[in-house]
């Protein structure tokens, strides 16, 4: 059954599929005497084209595949489990032997010359650590993530690139996109081939996988939370299995409107900036583009909407359950303090006393995870990267403008932002603590420009102003047009960046008409979160009820 195509995809056409113009995307060749994979396209049926990327599915599929896979998990588990054993006996044996020797063992020369079959066995282990050490570089430099894209980057014009010249293009430019999926989301395409080979059907379809996922742990969660009869939702879809038809060969193989699902699935992850493809995505892109699946839901009463809700809140979930880990080693080399990589940023103490770091406060887990609002980030990001570039969010207060500048100081935490943003603070201005206490002449404006100039020197900082009309009149203390005149100049002379807030009200009243002021800021506007988002939010803030 072909994949339909809703009114929100075909204004975001970024995707084109490129099935072989031999074997047209079933990725084999039927005659009256044979069937064999198609020569052309070597068994991978069709490309996709994605921002100037080939995406592929090269893992195969098929009986002797699937058993060589466990065989190779197989064997790389024992003998990461022989190599860890050989390790521990070694350090073991080696300590008691320390212990028997301590007596002789006067120098570290001696500890060198002890000829024990308890030393053999340590420096051997030691051998072993080194090469354990070995192959978790090796694995982990292997590692594939999706390569992240945003619903706001600009869809470049599409171009018109047959199969040929598509297997003609450099390594780089090709992704296989089996590798970005997660072990969860493997599985249920392997055991959704499985199916299919069971029932003799010779096309896998994304009802396959509907099937196949029902068995799985995240699945389960998903409807479970939904409030879904997970025996009557099976029973429905073996109804709907019943009725699919062989129409190509006698082997099992991937339907071409599959392919489009996996390849609509990484886009999914892309656009969502996860690391991997998982069941998530899968059933998201299921839900939005597959009838069968979406008439059966919706007689379960569940609607993409609320599926996506909860997907929503089932990654938030993961997240908090593991952001100190998260963190730690995306963030890892992050500089813990004021200075950069780089030793070259200098202390700011006046403007630490009148702010709070949100870069540290990402970097220990303390920010709430930012929902929904990836638009607005992106667009303020994509201003930031300019050399002089200020933003101003604006919108009505509780629509989660302060938030949105967290969002930003995790993604410059986990150095996912350009490189000109990448190894600086996110450092909140506190408006009203500057005004406050402030008792003679010119002691506010006093403070604010040693604020800026502390930012300028150390040139890792970009701050963030909350309320940020409070510095140019807002406030009734006397000085406050003065200190938005120092920070307007700095902003001219580009010595500082700034993202601003301020609400709709504060905007029309005190900064709208500002002429000098406003010139150095682009506004991003901040709408009201529609229904789904807000109900994300309150998933996400519900944890485990």
């Amino acid at each position: 059954m072909p994949l339909e195509k809703t009114e929100k995809d075909k204004k975001e056409v970024a995707l084109k599929l490129i099935p072989c113009d031999r074997c047209n995307g079933y990725s084999r060749l039927i005659s009256s005497k044979e069937e064999v994979r198609c020569s052309k396209c070597e068994g991978l049926g069709m490309y996709a084209y994605y921002f100037g990327d080939v995406l592929y599915w090269g893992k195969k599929m098929n009986t002797a595949a699937i058993l060589e896979g466990k065989m190779e998990r197989a064997i790389r588990i024992t003998i990461n489990g022989l190599l860890i054993l050989l390790a521990v006996s070694g350090l073991v044996f080696g300590f008691l032997e320390i212990i028997k020797s301590a007596d002789s063992i006067k120098s570290f020369e001696n500890f060198l010359n002890l000829k024990k079959s308890g030393f053999l066995l340590f420096w051997i282990s030691m051998l072993g650590n080194l090469y354990i050490a070995y192959r978790m570089d090796q694995e982990i430099s292997q590692r594939h993530f999706v390569k992240k894209r945003s619903r706001s980057q600009v869809v470049p014009p599409m171009v018109q690139i047959t199969f040929d010249q598509a297997s003609t293009l450099p390594s780089k430019r090709k992704i296989d996109i089996s590798k970005s999926f997660t072990e969860e989301a493997a599985k249920g395409v392997e055991e959704a081939w499985k199916l299919a080979s069971r029932l003799k059907h010779t096309e896998v379809h994304p009802i396959h996988l509907l099937t196949a996922m029902l068995s799985l742990k995240q699945s389960a969660t998903i409807f479970g939370r939904l409030g879904v009869n997970m025996k009557t939702l099976s029973e429905k879809i073996l109804r709907a299995l019943k009725i699919e038809q062989n129409t190509i060969g006698t082997e099992t193989g991937f339907s071409p409107d599959f392919y489009q699902l996996l390849f609509s699935a990484y886009q999914e992850a892309s656009v969502l900036r996860r690391d991997k493809v998982d069941i998530t995505e899968l059933l998201i892109v299921i839900t939005r583009t597959q009838r069968q699946a979406k008439e059966i839901l919706y007689d379960m009463e569940v609607d993409h909407d609320k599926l996506q809700n909860v997907a929503e809140w089932l990654y938030i979930n993961k997240i908090l359950r593991a952001k100190w880990k998260q963190f730690r080693s995306k963030a890892q080399l992050k500089p813990k303090g004021i200075m950069n990589r780089a030793m070259t940023a200098r202390p700011t103490p006046t403007l630490d006393s009148f702010s709070r770091d949100l870069t540290l406060a990402a970097r220990a887990g303390a920010l709430f995870p930012l929902i929904d609002r990836k638009k607005e980030v992106e667009e303020a990001i994509r201003i930031l990267e300019q050399r002089v570039g200020n933003v101003l969010l604006v919108g009505d207060s509780g629509v989660g403008k302060t938030i949105i500048g967290e969002g930003i100081a995790e993604r410059m935490t986990a150095e996912d932002v350009p490189k000109v943003l990448q190894d600086k603070r996110l450092v909140g201005l506190d408006t009203g603590a500057m005004v406050a206490g402030a008792r003679a002449q010119g002691e506010i404006e006093n403070r604010m420009l040693t604020a800026i100039k502390e930012a300028s020197q150390a040139g890792n900082v970009v701050l963030f102003i909350d309320d940020i009309a409070n510095l140019v009149g807002a406030g009734s203390t006397g000085g406050a047009q003065d200190a938005a005149g120092i920070l307007a100049n700095a902003l001219s002379q580009g010595v500082v960046q700034v993202i601003g807030v301020a609400t709709t009200t504060d905007f029309n009243m005190y900064l709208k008409n500002n002429d000098s002021f406003m010139r150095r800021f682009q506004v991003v506007k901040v709408e009201e979160m529609d229904d789904n988002a807000a109900i994300q939010v309150l998933e996400a803030r519900s944890g485990g009820i």
